[in-house]
């Protein structure tokens, strides 16, 4: 498996099935919106449409993947290098935060305080706050790039798009994810899953699945829309 992979499904056995059904309706839900955005124009479009997907999905993909709880089994082996880095007390401190702020202390491990719980708040919205300015600027970058190749080689090519702000986007998507999203799926990781329905339906694994998956479909839902909201709030996309 993928380093980090093998972790996180220790930690939930049901990882890849969540990371399957949230980049699923992701990409379903963005597909839905771009549709309804240029109903006309969607074939004839799809460069812009794919950019757009893929820039949801790596956002999503990292909404998924940073919160997500993990188990090793084996400590892993440090150079001597990396054991002078770790002698820092505030580092050591830093390394031994949760994955997400509620997530559940495993007997015989590392007991987390009240301080690195709010610490991986911090850690992780910086982390998704990284995620979301690159993905979006990297897809606005592209959609912009695509409409001027158009609009180059097409004098009646609309430049819809080209009146996208690329870094005021790009900020704001940050800020969303990391705020926004950091809460949600931190909250959804460890309380809702990892406290709620993981010990409800533990003896039902299918059942298990068709609820975490029912949950994490409508916060997909919830999250589009609230980034809709968002957007328009500071004024980034007309209403």
């Amino acid at each position: 498996m993928y380093p980090g992979m093998r972790e996180r499904v220790l930690g939930d056995a049901a990882f890849l099935i969540k990371l399957g059904v949230e980049a699923g309706m992701g990409v379903i839900t963005k597909l839905l919106a771009e549709l309804h955005k240029r109903p006309d124009k969607f074939w004839g479009e799809l460069d812009l449409v794919f950019a757009n997907v893929v820039m949801s999905l790596l956002a999503d993909v990292a909404l998924i993947w940073i919160p997500a709880p993990q188990v090793s089994l084996t400590p892993q082996a440090m150079s001597h290098q990396q054991e002078a880095v770790m002698k820092g007390s505030v580092r050591r401190w830093l390394a031994g935060c949760p994955d997400n702020a509620f997530q559940v202390n495993q007997k015989g491990s590392h007991q987390y305080s009240i301080a690195q719980r709010w610490a991986s708040i911090i850690i992780n919205g910086i982390l998704l706050f990284v995620v979301g300015f690159v993905s979006s600027l990297f897809g606005v970058g592209v959609i912009n790039v695509l409409v001027a190749v158009r609009s180059f080689f097409d004098s009646h090519v609309e430049g819809i798009e080209m009146s996208q702000e690329v870094l005021g986007i790009s900020v704001a998507h940050g800020v969303y994810m990391a705020s926004s999203g950091n809460i949600r799926y931190q909250v959804l990781a460890g309380i809702v899953e990892e406290r709620g329905v993981n010990i409800l339906f533990a003896h039902n694994a299918r059942l298990l699945r068709i609820v975490s998956s029912i949950i994490r479909t409508i916060n997909t839902y919830y999250g589009s829309e609230h980034w809709i909201v968002f957007i328009r709030y500071f004024g980034l996309q007309d209403a």
